[in-house]
């Protein structure tokens, strides 16, 4: 993911669009905000992005699970959201540069959509 979204940034993309990227390996725990082992590597990854290409904004897409009743899931995708939004800003990235969002139902997942300055 990390490349894909350098590339894009680095405008190998078509002028007006942006792009949107699954944190592949970002996972949480079933029914939990709590973080996966391993998950925290993309996220400085994604946070050292960030830091390179000051002018880039961040709009994260939380996902509850696959189970249970749509209305708590989607409280859990926003609350998801929430925490990858809070772990970058303390890694030291700005909140205004990134919204945190409920996206809905799809496997405990955040995905991500990069708005870079050529685009916007």
């Amino acid at each position: 993911m990390e490349s894909r979204a350098i590339a894009f940034i680095e405008g190998s993309h078509p002028t007006g669009t942006h792009a949107v990227f699954d944190l592949d390996r970002l996972a949480f725990a079933q029914g939990s905000t709590q973080f996966l082992p391993g998950s925290r590597e993309q996220l400085h990854s994604v946070a050292a992005i960030m830091r390179a290409y000051p002018d880039v904004t961040l709009r994260i897409e939380g996902y509850g699970d696959n189970v249970g009743a749509p209305g708590p899931n989607l409280k859990l995708s926003q609350q998801r959201a929430n925490t990858v939004k809070h772990a970058l800003e303390v890694a030291g990235i700005p909140s205004h540069r990134m919204k945190a969002e409920p996206g809905g139902v799809r496997n405990r997942r955040i995905a991500v959509e990069i708005t870079s300055p050529s685009s916007r």
